[in-house]
């Protein structure tokens, strides 16, 4: 063999070889229901640290592309050997960034509502163990109550890392919970699909959107992209969470209550004109010129539907 197809041979076998080792150190298991405490047992006992995306499912991006180079940079700063990569378990969207993580010899992750069981969502081939969360949403927080779902607490529970590239309400949710509990979170802002988006209303007998940046880009995007000084959080009158919260509240971090077990949440937020806050389970974003209500949540990771 000439020193030339040597050369090509081993630049094209040392990944696959490389992901093949990797599968073998952690061979992939199939999907199994399990509670948000023993998937933060999973977790613990792997030693790794654990780098969660959130972000758009089934409502997809409108520049893919643009989503999976940001997702490439922040894996760079991540070592294979020392994390595990946590997504949503499904295909679309966010989900895209498996195959990368694959790519690069991360073992991957997938927590997920049993809703994505029950309609039979697919899941990317990419990613080695699936944990379904017995739940009655998709995530975020529930209709009824300040408290996360299961899912969401089981996200954010074993997460050490949470990074959301646009998102909805469910991204949302889980970033600000995180942000309570002290952990890191970054958010990208990403637009949703436009052309899905507006079939989506339309089918609904809705008026066209016209403002794509999903539910997290209201509460993020201020605090990540602009002066942290002019960040002013105001918790409700409400509990002894509400005490304790007032000499915790800093820049980009709710105030309010939430523990790893999903106790329940209730702060506002207010960061450059934007106000969000929680309450009987409907987020409310405000705007110098238009109010939002957020109640039924859409467009995250892990909602094959929207």
């Amino acid at each position: 063999m000439d020193t030339k197809r040597y050369s090509v041979h081993v630049r094209f076998y040392r990944p696959l070889l490389f992901i093949l080792v990797v599968t073998a150190c952690h061979p992939t298991t199939g999907p199994k229901e399990a509670t948000p405490e023993e998937i933060a047992t999973f977790f613990k006992e792997s030693r790794k640290k654990v780098l969660t995306f959130v972000g758009y499912s089934g409502a997809e991006y409108e520049d893919k592309a643009a989503m999976l180079t940001q997702a490439k940079r922040i894996l760079a700063e991540f070592d294979p050997a020392k994390t595990i990569v946590n997504i949503g378990a499904t295909l679309d969207g966010i989900g895209a960034v498996y195959e990368e993580a694959k790519r690069l010899g991360f073992v991957t992750t997938g927590t997920v509502s049993t809703q994505a069981r029950e309609s039979k969502a697919t899941l990317s081939p990419y990613v080695d163990h699936v944990f379904y969360v017995k739940d009655a949403t998709w995530g975020g927080l529930l209709e009824s109550t300040r408290q996360l779902s299961p899912t969401s607490t089981a996200m954010v529970m074993s997460s050490d890392v949470i990074v959301g590239i646009g998102g909805g309400d469910v991204a949302r949710d889980e970033m600000l919970a995180a942000k309570q509990l002290g952990k890191e979170v970054r958010f990208i802002p990403a637009d949703m699909n436009h052309r899905i988006a507006i079939e989506k209303a339309e089918k609904k007998g809705q008026s066209s959107p016209t403002e794509f940046h999903g539910a997290a880009h209201a509460v993020f995007s201020a605090t990540d992209n602009q002066t942290r000084n002019s960040t002013e959080e105001t918790p409700h009158h409400d509990s002894q969470a509400n005490g304790r919260a007032r000499g915790r509240a800093d820049a980009g971090r709710p105030s309010g209550r939430i523990t790893a077990l999903g106790s329940r949440v209730s702060f506002r937020y207010r960061a450059a004109g934007v106000e969000w806050s929680t309450g009987a389970g409907r987020a409310v974003s405000r705007t110098a010129s238009a109010v939002t209500t957020h109640g039924n949540p859409s467009g995250d990771a892990r909602r094959p539907g929207n």
